[in-house]
């Protein structure tokens, strides 16, 4: 039932300037498990014209949550260059002046959650390894968003943009309308190609798919910009509308722990691109992160479902 309110409702949302996202959540201090549509803005103006809208559709708002959030944009990194020209041979060694330190280390073998780089500048994170479907391809592949890939056929590197930490080789988009994802063949030692394990948490156990039972729980995201943070479940089926113009169908939206007024809780930055997004205390990938603020404030992150992802890229 909330699924066919919710798409009733995008039909018009869409076309309000402001509106940038629409999902189904939880109703806050519902004594049961009820759920309310939630529609996203970044002006007071257009949560006023959701509510006139609203009501020129004669229904009730009762179920209806408007939140004032900033738009979201993707979460690719800069790589300055001085950071370019630094030596990535251990940890850390690439600061910034933010209180957050990006991770640029250079991993070998390769691990999930860390710095990778199709284009000189650039950087985004990898999620993790995968295999195809096909039972004639015994190709390892690496997984990462489609924006942090780029064109097929690009170099991709580890932990930044240079022949000598080549890793791999860009060779399939997915649809991007449900999801921002890509994969490239790992064409390096396959030494350096780990069992699935993400840094700074550990080998997963396998993968599953996001149900609203999920609303409300607690998920990992580790990432090049970030490395390890934790949020919650706050929307799934939402629908994003970047700041681009680019949307992105029946994905999740993730919310980073409560903020209090001396604490400011942050789930991901520009450079957490294609972080896994993993259930907490279960140790399986759910989603793949692509997109957050575009101010870079860190309070939420968006990710593509794991079964979208796999399911189009056929692996």
């Amino acid at each position: 039932e909330a699924k066919k309110r919710k798409e009733e409702l995008e039909k018009t949302m869409i076309e309000i300037p402001g509106v940038h996202g629409i999902g189904i959540g939880l109703t806050p201090e519902s004594t049961e498990r009820e759920f309310s549509i939630y529609i996203d803005v970044d002006t007071k103006e257009a949560a006023e014209k959701v509510s006139t809208v609203v009501r020129k559709m004669n229904r009730s708002d009762d179920d209806i949550i408007c939140k004032m959030e900033p738009a979201p944009t993707h979460h690719i990194g800069i790589v300055s260059e001085e950071e370019q020209e630094t030596d990535h041979n251990g940890p850390d060694a690439c600061l910034s002046d933010d209180e957050l330190i990006p991770d640029r280390s250079r991993y070998r073998p390769v691990p999930g959650g860390v710095s990778i780089s199709a284009k000189k500048g650039y950087y985004g994170t990898f999620c993790t390894f995968v295999i195809s479907k096909d039972e004639n391809d015994d190709r390892l592949y690496m997984l990462s968003n489609k924006h942090v890939f780029a064109t097929i056929g690009n170099m991709v590197c580890q932990p930044v943009y240079d022949k000598g930490n080549r890793v791999g080789t860009v060779v399939r988009h997915a649809d991007y309308t449900t999801q921002d994802a890509a994969i490239a063949e790992f064409t390096a030692d396959r030494s350096n190609g780990s069992e699935n394990t993400i840094q700074d948490y550990g080998k997963i156990g396998g993968y599953r798919a996001l149900t609203q039972d999920d609303l409300g729980k607690y998920v990992i995201k580790r990432g090049a910009r970030t490395r390890y943070t934790k949020g919650k479940i706050e929307n799934i089926l939402y629908t994003t509308y970047l700041v681009d113009g680019s949307v992105v169908y029946d994905c999740v939206k993730i919310a980073a722990l409560d903020q209090t007024p001396t604490e400011k809780y942050v789930y991901s930055k520009s450079g957490d691109s294609g972080s896994p997004v993993i259930m907490e205390d279960e140790e399986k990938l759910v989603g793949l992160h692509f997109a957050g603020p575009a101010s870079d404030s860190g309070e939420y992150g968006i990710c593509c479902k794991k079964t979208n992802v796999f399911d189009s890229l056929n692996i």
